[in-house]
């Protein structure tokens, strides 16, 4: 199970520029091959569509996600990002 965040290293990771905060959450959720492209690139689109568009993720992103899926699902489907 991934770990948790607390709220001070999340603060941190909000202050950081964007490939600071990718490479603090790579290491921190310790992600394999294609999730840190995958966080990259929605980060990229969401700021490209606005934050209220919603952004579905094609088969290839979803595969590279793994272990707590519906806790990734929920959290994305905040960010209105679906699978």
């Amino acid at each position: 199970m991934p770990k948790r965040l607390s709220a001070v290293k999340l603060i941190y990771n909000i202050v950081l520029d964007f490939s600071e905060a990718l490479e603090s959450w790579s290491n921190h959720y310790e992600f394999h091959d294609g999730q840190e492209e995958l966080v990259s690139s929605l980060f990229y689109r969401k700021m490209k569509s606005g934050f209220y568009n919603t952004i579905t993720l094609d088969k290839c992103e979803i595969e590279v996600l793994y272990g707590e899926v519906d806790e990734c699902v929920e959290s994305l489907g905040e960010l209105n990002i679906l699978l």
